[in-house]
Order: structure tokens, then sequence, then C-alpha cells
């Protein structure tokens, strides 16, 4: 009470029931007596200065009902004829000054008794904004094609354009990230608006599940249809506390290496960084639905050359790695030896592993397992990977299919062991897996376990991978895309070819 007011004086006392009661009341209909000017019609700058002084009035009642007369009085003074006035807003907040609210024209209960408020215009839709980094704004991107990066700057730019928060981009991202949903329209966080929005400027496709195998070991092979009427394989490999996703980076394969099916089957066409990312996010998916775990491991092994499709492929290692959460020395990228591709993801800050699929330590031999020998030979291709080595002390996989009477001579060991000393690689020993173009067969498995001891000795490591999925041709080298029509018919085997798998020796 001391500082009420200005903080002078004693406080005013209040007046009793009877005092209040003795005021006479003025109805609400009825004009206020306060005097009020006559202005001529039409003349809005003296009435916008009579408004300017009473507003000026100190009590807001005062003020209220002062410019009620001055809305109410005509040009005699007579009382009931609107004067008139500046157009009052009809936007929300416009009426919530007025304490009325509009809903569907009906009128705020609070607010009886007054005139109907107008309804608010629809504004019109800004237009899209298309970033600058897409290359054919034309086309809707698909967002699972998008580095972090880019998918920033994306739905910063649709949302901004569109005068939504910051943050949309970030629940979009956030969702994208789980791996859980199929479409836009299971982003629930964001308005319905919103969501048909996304829709309209960008595609969430992943590639259409196929065919689903499951071997009697565990691993689940997927067959994926891709737009154009190819098909791609993609395999989960369970081992202990660890899921494996074999990757396919091409639809068919142009090196013709033979001992792989998918060689023998043709090229088809490259896959975009959206097709090889969505076959991630599907399989993981399929297995958190089916109760295998999440996904601890990616490796490039599937269909095609991952490094002659850098263009795609490298974009989804950094999709992987930072969209996805996956550790970049849990994904390994396999190579027959494409050297430029090897250089340039040398040059990539981020420590993802290399595999060479090695198979022969003698440039003639590999020429004829593998025909790139021929353009990159393998002392080139050793230069290369002592490079990368270099590079942070990467490690480096050789991966060698056992096949009998081919490449597993206990002649070629020291060759074999030389090879991978130079630059510290891991061995891989992988018995050949059949596929109906060669009638080529696995080494016996003394003849692999001496391989693998000879190099122990040696100061490598070694391991001999045990074949999984060889019952729905899911093991390494039997990917092959039943669906594709050239596979009807078998390919002849040359006469070297034959001389080559000919042999039975224990």
């Amino acid at each position: 009470r001391r500082f009420h007011g200005r903080g002078r004086g004693p406080p005013r006392p209040r007046r009793s029931l009877e005092q209040a009661r003795a005021i006479p009341h003025v109805q609400k209909d009825e004009p206020s007596q306060i005097p009020s000017a006559v202005y001529p019609a039409g003349d809005p700058n003296l009435f916008a200065g009579h408004l300017q002084r009473c507003f000026a009035r100190s009590c807001r009642a005062h003020r209220r009902r002062a410019l009620s007369d001055c809305r109410h009085r005509s040009v005699s003074g007579a009382p009931g004829v609107p004067y008139p006035t500046v157009p009052r807003g009809d936007s929300t907040t416009d009426c919530l000054r007025r304490r009325r609210t509009f809903s569907g024209g009906k009128l705020n209960p609070r607010s009886k008794g007054r005139s109907t408020p107008v309804a608010p215009a629809r504004r019109e839709r800004p237009p899209d904004i298309v970033p600058a980094n897409l290359p054919n704004p034309t086309d809707r991107p698909n967002l699972l094609g998008l580095t972090p990066p880019e998918l920033a700057e994306a739905l910063d730019g649709h949302f901004q354009a569109r005068g939504q928060p910051r943050y949309r981009g970030g629940q979009v991202r956030e969702w994208l990230s789980a791996g859980d949903v199929r479409g836009f329209g299971d982003m629930t966080n964001l308005p319905l608006r919103e969501r048909d929005a996304l829709g309209k400027r960008f595609r969430l496709e992943e590639p259409g599940v196929d065919t689903v195998s499951e071997s009697a070991d565990g691993t689940v092979k997927h067959l994926w249809a891709l737009r154009g009427g190819e098909v791609v394989e993609s395999v989960l490999i369970p081992a202990g506390d660890r899921l494996t996703l074999c990757i396919s980076s091409q639809a068919g394969c142009a090196l013709k290496c033979r001992f792989c099916a998918t060689g023998w089957s043709g090229f088809g066409r490259q896959l975009s960084t959206a097709e090889i990312v969505g076959q991630y996010r599907a399989s993981a998916r399929w297995a958190r639905e089916h109760a295998r775990g999440p996904v601890t491991n990616v490796v490039f092994m599937g269909m095609g050359e991952p490094l002659a499709n850098r263009k795609a492929v490298f974009p989804a290692l950094s999709i992987l790695n930072a969209g996805y959460g996956l550790g970049a020395r849990r994904i390994t990228v396999s190579t027959v030896g494409v050297i430029p591709g090897i250089e340039a993801l040398a040059r990539r800050p981020e420590q993802f592993r290399l595999a060479l699929s090695l198979h022969a330590p003698v440039s003639e031999l590999r020429a004829e397992l593998i025909p790139l020998e021929k353009r990159y030979p393998l002392e080139q291709l050793m230069a290369a990977l002592e490079g990368f080595n270099r590079k942070g002390g990467r490690r480096i996989t050789f991966e060698y299919t056992m096949i009998r009477g081919v490449n597993d001579d206990l002649q070629l060991l020291p060759r074999l062991a030389e090879l991978a000393g130079r630059v510290q690689a891991f061995v891989n020993l992988i018995p050949f897996n059949p596929i109906p173009y060669v009638e080529w067969k696995p080494s016996f498995a003394g003849r692999i376990r001496a391989f693998r001891e000879g190099l122990e000795r040696a100061g490598v490591l070694a391991a001999v991978r045990e074949p999984r999925g060889r019952d729905i041709d899911a093991a390494c080298g039997q990917l092959r895309a039943s669906r594709r029509p050239d596979l009807t018919r078998r390919p002849v085997i040359s006469e070297r070819g034959r001389r080559f798998g000919s042999s039975e020796s224990p």
C-alpha cells in the first residue's frame, strides 16, 4: 500500500457497496455523454487527430468509450450512424485484440452483441525454392541420396520458403536417421500440411522387395526390384553378436571375373546413391522387425565393382557413416584393383577399410581369373595399396578364393606371404563357392589349412572364411540376380579356362 500508484500520499479509501450502487449505470448500447466535435464527412485527417486526443487520456475505459462515440457519431452529431473509418484488420491477431476470435463464422461468447467478424483471407503459399546444389530442379530428388550437408540445405531451404521454423528440417533428419519411416506420412510430429508439401517436393523411395530367401545357417538374401526393371541382391550374414550386410553397387558387373556369377550375368546399369542407401535402410528395418538385431557392419561386396561407381558409392559412404551412425571402420569397400578408385578412397578423411580381391599372387595367373589385371598390373596395384596404407595405417584385407588345381599350389604361398607383408594385409582364405558357369571346385580342406598355417608362419594374419548361404546362392561369388533374362543361356567356357579347372590335385 505504501507504493500504490505513484507512491505518494495515502491510498484512496474504497467505496462501500451502497455508495457503488448509488452511481448511475450507463447502458452499453447508449453513447456516452462525453462531448465530441462534429467533423466534415470524408476528412480522415481531422478524425485521426481526434482519435489521438482520445487515446491520450489516462483511463482505459474512458478511451474505449471515446473511441466508440467517435465511430458511431454522424456528421450532424446524432448517434447511431457509423462514421467512415479506416477498415479494421481481419487477421487472427486483430480479432484477439478486439476480444473476439473467429471460428467458423461464429462469435466468441465474450463478444456477444458486437458485429460479426469477417474471415481472414487465405494467404497464397510462396513458391518452393529449389536448392542450387540439385542437378535437375524439375525432378523430385530422393532424400535418401543426399549427403548430410546436402540434406540440411535442401530441407532448410524448403521449410524457410514455406515460413516454417528451422527445427522442421532437424525433425525430418531425425526420422530419416532412425530408418523406420517408409514415407513422409509416417513423420507424425510434422503438421499434415507440411507432410503433404514434402511429398510434392521430394521423394522418399527405397528399392522394392521382390524375394526374401533364408538359409539354414541364418543367412538372409533379399532380391530388390529397381526402377527400369533391374534387380539386385543383398545379403544379411549373422555371426555371433555381429550382423553384416553385403550391399550391391551395380546391377550386374562388367569386369567378368571368371569365379563370380555376377560377372557372367553381364552389366545392367549403375546404381544411384539412394538405391545403395535404400538397401541398407530396408535390410536393417527387416532385421529389426524379425528380431535379428541391428546391422553392425556393412561390406560393399555384393553385385558390381564399387570403385567403378564412385559417383554413387562415395556419397553413400558419407551417408552411412554420418547420417546413420555406422563407424567408418565398420564399413569395408571391396575392389578387384581399380587404382584410381583406391587413390580416391585414400584421400578421404574417414577410416574406411579396403578389401582387395587378389585371388592370385602372380600377374599371369591373376589375368586369367580377373581380366582387369591387364589394365592395372599387380605391381602398380601394390604401389597404390602401399600409398593407401600410409594414409593413417588403414587395414587392408586380401580376399583369396581357393580353387582346386587353379590357385592353390603351395609354390604360390611364399609370393602371397610377400605381398601381404608389404602392406600388412589380413588374408581371408575363401573356399570356392560353385556357380553354374564353370566346373571348378573348392580346394580340399587340407590344402586350405596348409595355406593358413604357412601364412601364419610368415607372420601374416590369416583366417578361413566359412561359407554362408550356399543353399540359397548367397555365398561369396554366387550373387547373380536370377531374374535377369540373359541368365537362361549357359556361357561357353574357353579351352584355356577348361585347362585351369581340370586339375583334381589333393
